[in-house]
């Protein structure tokens, strides 16, 4: 067993965090394990670099988090060695940020990888931590427009999805198709982009981009009318 101290930060509306609770019951070792809970402790999180739930903290360093690998974990937890490897490191970039509702908005937002990579624990999930950023881009093959263009639509999944389950938590009902559009206008989605694409002024881009953020915004309400049935099956 891990002789470190153990923190893991989850979320309980998340199921990732849920299942890896749940698997950790099972193998006995919650016991071993401090459970943090970001939804009334968000600085704690905040603290650590952990934007993405669940994340696992082991002697004061984040080994993982979001889209987890629950083998590495469990055998980290449990003391053995082991290691974190992607055969495709693009695709678990790509993974990393759409399991994650803050990453996927901050690409959709900037248009702009750089912004994502700037994230240390990102290239450190990738292997890459001490890269720099150019190098981290030419060992994933990555170019800004091409690589924006081949994941937009799946970002306007994830940003539509959470958009939706938010809006019927908040509501606790299932608003129809017409009753959403109504309510979320376009200057009601741009105030929502702006303001779940940031944390505070971090990250706020309005209002020098403000046009920026609404042209995002009607793409988005597009989106939302067109693939309505879609989206909600998802929820």
């Amino acid at each position: 067993m891990s002789e470190g101290k153990v923190i893991i930060y989850y979320h309980d509306t998340c199921p990732t965090s849920i299942k890896l609770i749940d698997t950790l019951e099972k193998e006995g070792l919650l016991d071993l394990v401090r459970l943090i809970n970001v939804r009334n402790h968000p600085f704690l999180a905040i603290n650590r670099g952990v934007l993405s739930v669940p994340a696992i903290e082991i002697d004061g360093e984040i080994i993982d988090f979001g889209p987890i690998d629950f083998d590495y974990v469990i055998s980290k937890i449990k003391g053995l060695n082991a290691d974190l490897e992607f055969n495709d490191k693009l695709k678990g970039f790509k993974i990393t940020i759409l399991d994650n509702l803050f990453l996927a908005l901050s690409l959709y937002i900037h248009e702009d990888v750089n912004v994502l990579l700037d994230y240390y624990l990102i290239r450190k999930r990738l292997g890459l931590l001490g890269r720099d950023i150019s190098d981290v881009k030419k060992e994933l093959g990555l170019d800004n427009i091409d690589f924006y263009r081949s994941i937009e639509e799946k970002l306007l999944k994830v940003i539509a999805i959470n958009l939706l389950r938010e809006v019927k938590w908040l509501n606790n009902i299932d608003l129809t198709k017409d009753e959403f559009l109504r309510k979320y206008s376009i200057d009601v989605l741009s105030h929502w982009l702006a303001a779940r694409g940031s944390i505070a002024r971090v990250g706020l881009i309005i209002p020098n981009d403000k046009s920026r953020i609404r042209c995002k915004a009607i793409k988005l309400h597009d989106f939302i009318r067109e693939n309505w049935d879609y989206l909600m099956s998802k929820i």
